[in-house]
């Protein structure tokens, strides 16, 4: 028989169960990740590869790597 991964928890659903996280905290999280996708939609919109902005930001390009892979995840 075939090895059948099991499904991830998605991030969203994680972060929705107030077992897991308090309101106040959710909220949090969910005002940074809008601020990470407008921040990504501002870059694309002014066709800035992610390290030109991080470079004019004086930071590494995988920091913006990670900040766009923190608002896809949640996002799904």
């Amino acid at each position: 028989m075939p090895y059948k991964k099991a499904a991830s928890p998605k991030f969203r659903d994680f972060s929705n169960d107030d077992a897991n996280i308090f309101s106040a905290e959710r909220a949090k999280i969910d005002f940074e990740v809008a601020l990470i996708g407008k921040l990504t939609a501002a870059r694309e919109a002014n066709g800035l590869a992610q390290a030109q902005l991080t470079d004019a930001a004086g930071l590494a390009q995988s920091a913006g790597a990670r900040l766009e892979t923190v608002e896809s995840c949640a996002a799904d």
